[in-house]
């Protein structure tokens, strides 16, 4: 299970979003990856992706253009491992 979050230099909300998915990501023994979305504009945009910060977990978009609640995190992983 993989969390992804897309996020850019300047956004002032992103360094809280990769904090929470980092956290999570260590708790729940996940893959956790950070995307620069100017960098990898091309994959996002296909993806849906257009704002920062957005965490994806494992291709899901759980949140976009904010920092998600951390109980909404923990229950959408708690889904996915099926608790």
């Amino acid at each position: 299970m993989k969390i992804e979050v897309f996020y850019t230099k300047n956004c002032p909300k992103c360094p809280a979003a990769k904090a929470l998915c980092a956290e999570l990501a260590k708790e729940f023994g996940l893959e956790y990856v950070e995307r620069d979305l100017e960098e990898n504009l091309i994959e996002a945009l296909q993806n849906g992706i257009a704002a920062a910060p957005t965490v994806v977990l494992d291709g899901k978009i759980i949140s976009r253009g904010a920092v998600p609640a951390k109980e909404k995190l923990v229950e959408e992983i708690n889904k996915l491992k099926g608790k």
